[in-house]
């Protein structure tokens, strides 16, 4: 496993609402290789490659038969990390992908850069929600925004 992902789980087995459409994110237990997965992308991928393809389609339609599938509940949004595509510190791509998405899955460079993807993307939804739920800006968060100003302020004077 590639290390984000292994410190991850040495804090917690597994994530409730990682962004706004993956309900549940796998620890040890739920975490699965794709080629298990019965809903058939591998095929249906391989399938919409055309005859054509380069060695990236190729590669990121392989991704359905070779990833390790992370999102056990979700909004037909997949979440698999490649140990195909690895950086120099041994950290393995994400990749998600939504059946409602009319474009390619979305790469980020290791577990750790998808989790800050997913922080930003509920925190963004939830801002815009509308409705009886509470707003995201409220007086707790411009306290605590605050808070974070003065000490990035006393770092820039080197207290």
């Amino acid at each position: 496993m590639p290390p984000s992902y292994r410190e991850f789980l040495k804090v917690s087995d597994g994530w409730q609402d990682a962004g706004g459409f993956v309900y549940l994110l796998a620890g040890t237990e739920h975490a699965h290789w794709q080629v298990h997965e019965p809903m058939g992308f591998a095929e249906v991928f391989k399938e919409m490659r055309d005859e054509d393809a380069g060695p990236e389609e190729r590669r990121e339609a392989d991704l359905w038969r070779r990833g390790l599938r992370l999102d056990v509940e979700s909004d037909a949004t997949c979440v698999l990390m490649d140990p195909e595509d690895v950086d120099e510190h041994g950290e393995w791509a994400v990749y998600t992908w939504a059946s409602w998405w009319a474009e390619p899955p979305q790469r980020y460079a290791d577990f750790l850069a998808f989790m800050q993807g997913m922080h930003r993307e509920f925190h963004s939804l939830q801002a815009h929600r509308s409705g009886p739920e509470p707003e995201f800006v409220n007086a707790t968060t411009r306290r605590l925004d605050a808070l974070v100003e003065e000490a990035r302020l006393e770092a820039l004077r080197g207290d």
